[in-house]
């Protein structure tokens, strides 16, 4: 009404879940200040938590600028809202709605395009936004320079809860876990229950008897994240022997937690990891050998069939496989070049994958490197059986060379094809194929370069078998180094192989 001060209102919108989940919004700072012409200086004033709030009515009547500012408990300023406003003792006031988000995080070292550079240039496994690194799964710290699984102590410089990076790395953290809920929601309780017979079907998980209940929990996690990958909902079978109990003869997983899906659990539905009669589940891998083709098209009968005698390993350069080491446990090389020893640089990890019993190796953030490089000939073949990283941030070489990468996934994107150097740079030049990965499962991706008589290059690509397109240039000529490398690793590598000539439809 006329007369008074003008008044302002915060509106706080909270998450019902979160809420539920968490407890309301943690208490806030307001910060108010109220500038104008006939003032000799701001009124400032910080209020706790504040919902409605009356300017001070002694004010005299004129134009004024009314800025809020949240602070949290340490002091850190969010982002503003400024709004003209108007004292008046006679008129009514009229409302304004500003719609301004006063808990968006503030600019980090200022918004100049040197600060830009500057994260952009440390941030190592991240996307810099607004000066803030924004790391990638399993990576940590100011510049994403933190390995969850490699770094087990972490002792920052400065407290994170005193800095303005950490709030940038809250809400994306935040904004992750709601995708991922959304994803649960989606998969594995789906309206009537219908994803349970869609998109391929159900999975279950069943509980490895042997094992103790940490390490069949970790495994049901791994198994979920599958799930969710290929959009097919998980259910969990039993029984599941570390959960007997005498109220719980079935051995259940439902005895004790909360459903994983609405989907109905069942022993009989084949298993996403491991069965409950004491054998755990091998990783799908293909048979080398004159059935190839028939094994490529059903990827669920692939079992390894690795022969020194075998039609195709005979005349390859190069295979290797994961499954079979030498008597010292060292990765050993199939092929006819004695001298292409393997050396495992890097970050790379021999694991035990956690879908399987296989040993892999983990080429994330390393490489096998031959020592004895190859010189592709004018007609070549690559191939591995791997599971790409998901992340998307840097390029994923496979087959590196001394002029690009014989197979890579191009940097930012999932698009397949080579890296060659420019014929006026050298800087790499990525030529796609026109086919974009899947980061879900286990493939087998290879490359056939060929050279025709009037010189043209070209490298066909395959995927499982199928022909998936060609890139208008090949590695011809230049050096196979190795499989990965160490900046932009692919992923899990199980099988790889290197012959010096384009395998028929027959082999591949």
């Amino acid at each position: 009404g006329a007369g008074v001060g003008p008044f302002y209102k915060v509106a706080i919108d909270e998450d019902p879940m979160q809420v539920y989940h968490y407890g309301g919004l943690r208490t806030f700072l307001l910060e108010e200040m109220v500038e104008g012409p006939e003032l000799d200086e701001p009124i400032i004033r910080v209020m706790e938590k504040v919902n409605l709030a009356y300017l001070d009515a002694s004010l005299p009547d004129g134009p004024y600028t009314l800025t809020l500012t949240v602070l949290d408990t340490n002091s850190r300023r969010y982002s503003s809202a400024s709004i003209s406003i108007s004292k008046d003792s006679v008129n009514e006031y009229n409302t304004n709605v500003t719609g301004a988000d006063l808990t968006s995080c503030p600019e980090v070292r200022g918004a100049s395009k040197g600060a830009e550079d500057e994260c952009s240039s440390r941030c190592l496994r991240g996307t810099c936004r607004k000066g803030a690194c924004l790391c990638e799964a399993d990576w940590f710290g100011e510049f994403c320079d933190k390995d969850l699984h490699d770094d087990s102590i972490y002792l920052p410089d400065t407290n994170p809860a005193a800095t303005q990076w950490s709030c940038h790395q809250a809400n994306h953290f935040r904004k992750g876990c709601e995708t991922l809920n959304e994803m649960l929601r989606e998969t594995q309780f789906s309206q009537g229950g219908a994803s349970c017979k869609e998109r391929g079907g159900l999975q279950a998980f069943h509980a490895d008897t042997v094992s103790a209940f940490g390490i069949n929990l970790r495994s049901l996690a791994i198994a979920l994240g599958r799930s969710l990958q290929s959009g097919r909902p998980l259910t969990v079978g039993f029984p599941w022997s570390c959960l007997q109990h005498e109220r719980c003869p079935e051995g259940r997983y439902t005895c004790y937690f909360q459903h994983l899906a609405n989907c109905p659990e069942d022993g009989e539905i084949p298993s996403c990891g491991w069965k409950d009669d004491n054998q755990e589940l091998d990783l799908a891998r293909p048979a080398i050998g004159a059935d190839f083709l028939d094994q490529i098209s059903a990827p669920e009968t692939f079992h390894p069939v690795i022969s020194e005698n075998s039609s195709v390993v005979s005349d390859a350069l190069v295979f290797i496989d994961t499954k079979v080491a030498d008597p010292n446990g060292q990765l050993r090389n199939f092929g006819t070049m004695s001298g292409a020893s393997l050396k495992l640089l890097g970050g790379t990890r021999w694991l035990k994958h956690p879908m399987g019993t296989i040993k892999v190796l983990d080429l994330s953030r390393g490489q096998i490197s031959f020592g004895e490089y190859i010189t592709l000939s004018q007609h070549y073949t690559v191939f591995v059986w791997l599971e790409w990283k998901p992340s998307d941030v840097a390029a994923r070489s496979v087959a590196k060379t001394s002029g690009g990468a014989a197979i890579a996934v191009q940097e930012g994107h999932r698009r397949l094809g080579i890296y060659t150097m420019g014929n006026k740079s050298h800087e790499a030049e990525f030529l796609p194929c026109g086919y974009e990965i899947t980061v879900v499962g286990w493939q087998l991706v290879m490359a056939v370069g060929t050279m025709s008589l009037d010189g043209t290059a070209v490298s066909r690509f395959f995927v499982n078998n199928h022909y998936v397109g060609e890139s208008q240039g090949n590695q011809a000529n230049q050096k196979l180094m190795g499989f990965g490398y160490a900046s932009q690793g692919p992923g899990f590598l199980s099988m790889a192989g290197v012959w010096d000539r384009g395998l028929d439809e027959r082999e591949r």
